[in-house]
């Protein structure tokens, strides 16, 4: 008797291509943000404790016994909190500069800073992690509040909102609640002066209201091997473009996705899917119906990318990887089991959009490719190729669902492959993992017995299209700007900038741009999608409105020395150094994993007038540098554990020199990174980008165009 699930038919669309496209590509993430207090003290004793018991892997075990065959892997179970806090503006404005009080099972102090900092502790015995749901959160203007692992990881900050929400997952037998206060959130006039009373304060001041209802605790995993996987999942870690040429993006595209549906905690795969307007970049998510089927369930999806072993074979782990919280479900169906989503926070710096093909390839003799997430496992690798023989289970026509096997083929799925998407060679969607079919399916790796069914994209994509697909316009605008001195013109005619920068072409149009700087200055490159790179000359395919920005620079001046910039591809942080030594050590020892990107900007001569240190520290927590010449600055990192000061990086100047040029700094609350940068192609994407913080001028440097190596 083949195991089946009732589905419908669905009509097929006509055949539409689209290939996959980056997110933007940032540098390093993790970093301990500096706009947060170093937290010195936590409660000795918990005000919570939630433990994993047997009855708890019992349930799971009996749910997942069918979790192959359409149903999402549980992986956590809900259970119920009482913790509540509530302050007044009269409680916060008297607690002493030596005070530590005992409130709501928390310890409330002051920090040096005048700040209130607010610390609960959850013990979950047993426990591989958890997240936790705020039925009620109201918090005055400027307050913070965090998620925090005995690890160092955190997921926040969270402000005031309407109504329950889950916050994003932590690893971990203990979680720690911080509420950061800072002294204008409750109207204290002197942060640090003790001599106050409750007659002193202005009690109608913002309150504090927080209420947690739930936690969605998790199963600890074995950390040591991947011992809830079958024998036949492979690890993607295993495979490189040798195996697959686009296997990369695959990788950076798809994402493990956490629920919470009633009072389970569940676990399914999905990808990012891509538009046919590359000029933007909307988290359009998809995955599988039978794991996200309601507007409510959407709105606790947690998707975790860039979870993967670190190594061929190596450790499985449940890591505090990039991830957002919370989707908007826009159509969802169990005729052909897919959900898509739109993510309401953006996905990690370089991630990838998947395409999509609408031709029918369910009949199609074919190999088709997947990344997925194997009884919440790291990432693994599949290969399929269609099945034409196997009769459909019923309710499942072929057509509307694409039948493949893994007979001779690399890999399987497993439960918690759910969602995940089938991949054409060029990486393009044609179906969602619904699961398995057959006589057999309790045997993850029978692959005679059974088949492995996808939803197929060609047959839902008229019900999803008005996301996807973009309508084609009779006229395109192509719109130029000019950083720097020099001119852009076009051909066929219509760009002669600087007096014409825009102009509309017919849609199609291939229109070629030459880039000519003016005197005492040189071309460095383009900024936007459509052209990249150096080079003065480039083709554009006008097939929708193009932004683009040709970047000049002026003649540079002599310098001291240079600063010269490395990429960790592994740890995605940036490195500088004007150190010639640590340069070529770093070069020369490829094993640290560093790649040498060149100079960055000149370094200023320590004997010039008005030079100024640029100072360095080094996290060995986060495993990142960061780089301040504000003396203030400075001197607040000294006193965060977190960070070790290595001294003056290189000299710089605090104002504008002739012919020098500025260094940008850029923050990204999402990453909790800095980034600097002297290039202005880098400064204008970053600035027109959502996920970057423009934090100013850090100083002015030499351009390294005339420092010698």
């Amino acid at each position: 008797m083949f195991a089946v699930l009732a589905v419908g038919l669905h009509t097929a669309a006509r055949a539409i291509e689209v290939p996959p496209e980056r997110y933007p590509v940032s540098p390093a993430r993790h970093a301990l943000p500096l706009t947060v207090p170093t937290i010195a003290e936590e409660p000795a004793h918990a005000a919570v404790t939630v433990d994993w018991q047997a009855a708890d892997t019992e349930r799971l075990t009996r749910h997942n016994a069918r979790a192959g065959r359409g149903a999402p892997q549980m992986v956590g179970v809900v259970k119920p909190l009482a913790l509540a806090l509530d302050l007044t503006a009269a409680e916060m404005r008297t607690v002493r500069s030596d005070e530590k009080r005992s409130i709501a099972n928390g310890l409330l102090r002051r920090a040096t800073d005048g700040s209130l900092i607010w610390t609960a502790r959850l013990d979950l015995p047993n426990a591989g992690g958890a997240r936790l749901r705020f039925d009620e959160l109201h918090l005055p203007a400027g307050a913070q509040l965090w998620l925090r692992n005995v690890a160092g990881a955190r997921r926040g900050p969270y402000q005031s909102r309407n109504g329950s929400f889950w916050t994003g997952s932590l690893s971990g037998e203990q979680l720690l609640i911080t509420l950061i206060l800072p002294p204008a959130t409750f109207n204290q006039t002197n942060a640090n002066d003790d001599n106050h009373t409750a007659a002193d304060v202005n009690d109608t001041a913002p309150a504090v209201r927080m209420k947690l209802g739930a936690v969605a605790i998790r199963q600890a995993s074995n950390q040591s091997s991947c011992d809830d996987v079958a024998s036949c999942i492979e690890d993607a870690s295993c495979f490189d473009d040798d195996d697959w040429s686009l296997i990369a993006v695959a990788r950076a595209a798809v994402a493990q996705i956490s629920m919470i549906d009633e009072d389970g905690a569940f676990d399914c795969s999905g990808g990012l899917i891509a538009d046919t307007d590359t000029t933007t970049f909307i988290p359009y998510f998809l995955t599988a119906h039978h794991c996200v089927d309601s507007v409510a369930v959407a709105a606790t999806v947690e998707t975790r990318f860039n979870y993967s072993t670190d190594r061929c074979r190596g450790d499985c782990y449940w890591p505090d990887t990039p991830s957002t919280v919370g989707a908007e479900l826009l159509h969802t169906s169990d005729d052909t089991d897919h959900s898509l989503l739109r993510l309401l926070e953006p996905p990690p710096a370089g991630a990838w959009f998947l395409g999509w093909d609408s031709d029918r390839v369910a009949y199609k003799r074919d190999t088709f490719y997947r990344i997925s997430h194997p009884g919440a496992a790291p990432q693994a690798y599949s290969t399929h190729r269609t099945d034409l023989l196997t009769l459909p289970c019923s309710g499942m026509p072929r057509g509307d669902f694409i039948y493949t096997g893994n007979i001779n083929d690399i890999g399987a799925t497993q439960g918690g492959s759910s969602g995940a998407p089938l991949l054409d060679d060029d990486a393009e969607i044609v179906g969602q993992l619904f699961g398995k079919c057959g006589v057999n399916t309790d045997r993850v790796c029978d692959s005679f017995a059974n088949s492995t069914v996808d939803g197929a994209f060609a047959a839902y994509y008229d019900d999803v299209k008005s996301w996807l697909r973009a309508a084609a316009p009779a006229s395109v605008e192509l719109r130029l700007t000019l950083a720097g001195n020099g001119w852009v013109s076009s051909a066929p005619v219509g760009i002669d900038c600087g007096s014409t920068c825009t102009h509309a072409f017919a849609a199609g149009t291939a229109v070629t741009l030459t880039a000519t700087p003016a005197a005492g200055y040189y071309f460095t490159g383009w900024t936007g999608n459509a052209c990249q790179g150096s080079a003065a000359v480039c083709t554009v395919a006008l097939n929708q409105a193009v932004d683009l920005t040709a970047n000049f620079q002026a003649d540079s001046v002599a310098c001291g020395d240079e600063v010269y910039r490395f990429w960790h591809p592994a740890l995605l942080t940036h490195f500088y150094t004007a150190s010639r030594s640590e340069r070529d050590w770093l070069i020369a020892e490829t094993s640290m994993g560093w790649l040498y990107e060149g100079a960055a900007w000149g370094a200023e001569n320590p004997a010039a007038a008005n030079a100024a240190p640029v100072y360095r520290f080094w996290s060995p927590v986060w495993l990142h540098h960061f780089y301040t010449t504000d003396e203030a600055e400075r001197d607040i990192l000294k006193t965060f554990p977190d960070w070790q000061f290595e001294g003056t990086a290189w000299y710089a100047q605090l104002t504008a020199v002739t012919g020098y040029l500025p260094v940008y700094r850029f923050w990204n609350p999402t990453l909790f990174t800095h980034f600097y940068t002297q290039n202005a192609a880098e400064q204008a994407a970053l600035a027109a980008g959502t996920d970057w913080q423009y934090e100013g001028i850090a100083w002015y440097a030499p351009p390294v165009t005339n420092c010698s190596d």
